[in-house]
C-alpha cells in the first residue's frame, strides 16, 4: 500500500505480520484478526501511554487519535531521556516515539526502555523508516511502526497489531541474505494469489481469500522496498534469480515440471 513513494501507515505492516509466516490458503487468518482485535479491547482500560517527542506537528492529532481508540490514560515526554525517567517511576504499557528525537540513538532509547519495561510496547513514529533504520529497531525489540499522518484508523491497526498481533517473523530478522528471503516471499505469495484467483472464478465464495492474499502481496512488497539490503535493485537482483531458479525446480513452478517431463521424455526417447 503505497501514499505518495510510501507505505500507507498501518495497513501494510499489520498485513506484512500476518502473513510472514503463515500459509494464506485458509480463513484461520481472518479469524486470527477478530482474536488480536477482541484481545486489544478487552485489555484497553489497563493500558498507559507515553508519547515521546516535541515540535512535532503530528504529536496533538496522535494523542487524539489515541484517545478516539479508548486510551485515555496518554502522557507526553518531550526527549528520550525524559521517557526514561518517566518509565523508571510508572509502568506504560505503550510507549510511541518520535525516531527524529536526538538526545541520544533511537536505538538506543528502544534498548533502554526493554530493559526497564520488558514488556512494553514500543512503536516508532517516522516519515521515512528505511531512512530512520526502523528494521534495526525492530530487531531490538520494537512492535511497529507508524508513518504519519496518524489517523484513527491507522493508530488502531499499528497498534492492535503490536499488542495482540503475530510477532516480526524471525526468520526475516536474523536472516544471513534479507533480499533473498523477501524474494522467495513475493513469489510464494504470488503463486497463492494465482491459484486463489482461478479458484474464486469457479467459486465467488473464495474471493476473500484471495484477496486477503493479494493484500499481503502488495504489502510484502512494500516491506521489502523498504527493509532491503542494500537497495531496490539488489532486491530486484535477488527476485530475477529466483524467478530463475523456480523455472528449473519442478517442485516449485508449473514451467519447472514441464521441463523436468520433457527431459525425462527426451532421455527415454534416447535410450
Amino acid at each position: 500500500m503505497l501514499r505518495h513513494g510510501k507505505p500507507c501507515p498501518g495497513c501494510g505492516y499489520s498485513a506484512f505480520l500476518e502473513f510472514s509466516s503463515r500459509s494464506v490458503d485458509t480463513y484461520v487468518d481472518m479469524a486470527g484478526d477478530k482474536v488480536a482485535e477482541r484481545k486489544f479491547y478487552q485489555g484497553i482500560g489497563r493500558y498507559h501511554t507515553l508519547v515521546v517527542g516535541r515540535d512535532n506537528p503530528i504529536l496533538p492529532q496522535l494523542r487524539t487519535a489515541l484517545k478516539s481508540i479508548g486510551m485515555l490514560d496518554v502522557f507526553p515526554a518531550e526527549s528520550y531521556s525524559a521517557a526514561i525517567v518517566a518509565a523508571q517511576v510508572r509502568n506504560y504499557t505503550h510507549v510511541l516515539f518520535d525516531t527524529a528525537e536526538s538526545d541520544m540513538p533511537a536505538l538506543t532509547f528502544v534498548q533502554a526502555m526493554l530493559k526497564i519495561r520488558k514488556d512494553a510496547v514500543l512503536v516508532a513514529l517516522s516519515n521515512d523508516p528505511a531512512v530512520d533504520n526502523v528494521f534495526d529497531l525492530i530487531r531490538a525489540g520494537a512492535r511497529g511502526f507508524l508513518v504519519p499522518p496518524p489517523t484513527i484508523g491507522s493508530v488502531e491497526s499499528v497498534l492492535i497489531s503490536a499488542t495482540s498481533g503475530p510477532p516480526f517473523s524471525e526468520a526475516i530478522l536474523r536472516a544471513k541474505d534479507r533480499n533473498q528471503l523477501f524474494a522467495d516471499m513475493i513469489l510464494d505469495l504470488l503463486y497463492r494469489a494465482a491459484i486463489l484467483k482461478r479458484r474464486a472464478l469457479d467459486n465467488p465464495e473464495t474471493e476473500p481469500v484471495f484477496y486477503r492474499t493479494w493484500r499481503a502481496l502488495i504489502a510484502t512488497v512494500d516491506m521489502a522496498k523498504m527493509f532491503c539490503e542494500d537497495s531496490v535493485d539488489h532486491l530486484t537482483r535477488s527476485i530475477v534469480h529466483s524467478c530463475i531458479a523456480r523455472a528449473d525446480d519442478e517442485n516449485k513452478s508449473r514451467l519447472g515440471k514441464v521441463r523436468s517431463s520433457l527431459t525425462k521424455k527426451r532421455t527415454t526417447t534416447d535410450s
